[in-house]
């Protein structure tokens, strides 16, 4: 088709068009006679051969409209008058404390400080990264300034915040971490509970802090591990830039995975700790009833 629209160059634009939809009618009634399956190779040639060749179907065409001229070639207008005036740029003043998005590398918060103090934004990045000592603070102090520094940015270069986003983010990554130490809980206390059966007839508190610390630092645990992992969360969900979404997505995951690998360290230790200090009494257990009565008072 693309031949024969170049050999019908010669036609007006509506003869032109005409043509074309002629051509294609054409070639329509050939593929509505073949039936009851799909057109093959041998039914492509036979349609060629029936159409002919381009330059014989255009001159078929072209004889259709014998009175058909080209239209006339349009003169040009002056490029002042065809082009219209330029918009006017509109500057918009920069404000105090605001982000800069353009060049920022992540949120565009250390550089809308640079702007701000009249420094080099990589010094801004620097000090961040030697306040990390400081643990998750920089971050929720990173996420703190962002927010503010949002309010403060004109809507036309700050990108929308999906509060949607975030709130699913946030709350997604919390009920796992408060899972995960329910879940902890529910296994600490059954191994101290056996322990301190009759039949097992162990002292708890007669165990070394070495190997009962998860029992009481569980709490602290969760507290440090969620003061990580939220500010993660958040800021992934924030409009950043390239794929740092990724990356603070997987840094969240990595302290949840942390987390799990802490608390099964100190459940590790509290066996060992029980294994060690009855070691010396296992002969005296029956342990047919230890797991009788373990399953009658858990689960019956």
């Amino acid at each position: 088709m693309r031949d024969v629209a170049r050999e019908l160059r010669g036609l007006g634009q509506e003869d032109r068009r005409d043509a074309l939809q002629r051509a294609n009618d054409r070639i329509a009634e050939e593929v509505a006679q073949i039936t009851g399956r799909d057109p093959d190779d041998d039914d492509v040639k036979r349609i060629l051969q029936a159409c002919g060749s381009p330059e014989s179907f255009a001159r078929y065409l072209k004889q259709q409209y014998p009175e058909s001229r080209p239209d006339p070639t349009p003169v040009s207008k002056p490029v002042e008058e065809s082009e219209p005036a330029p918009k006017p740029r509109v500057e918009i003043a920069p404000q105090s404390w605001a982000l800069d998005t353009e060049e920022g590398k992540l949120l565009g918060v250390c550089a809308g400080l640079g702007s701000q103090f009249g420094l080099d934004p990589r010094f801004i990045r620097f000090l961040f990264v030697v306040l990390l000592i400081a643990g998750p603070t920089v971050f929720i102090a990173y996420a703190g300034l962002y927010f503010f520094m949002r309010t403060r940015t004109h809507d036309e270069l700050a990108p929308p915040i999906d509060w949607g986003k975030v709130i699913q983010a946030s709350v997604v990554y919390f009920f796992v971490v408060v899972a995960i130490h329910v879940f902890a809980g529910f296994i600490i206390t059954w191994i101290v509970e056996g322990y301190e059966h009759p039949l097992v007839s162990g002292s708890f508190d007669a165990l070394s802090f070495q190997w009962t610390w998860i029992v009481e630092e569980r709490g602290g645990l969760l507290f440090w591990t969620i003061a990580f992992v939220m500010p993660f969360a958040v800021l992934s969900a924030l409009p950043l830039h390239k794929a740092w979404s990724k990356t603070l997505a997987k840094l969240a995951q990595c302290s949840i995975a942390i987390y799990c690998a802490y608390l099964a360290y100190g459940v590790a230790a509290l066996l060992t700790g029980i294994g060690l200090d009855k070691s010396g009494d296992f002969e005296g257990i029956d342990i047919a009833r230890l797991v009788s009565d373990f399953f009658n008072e858990y689960f019956y």
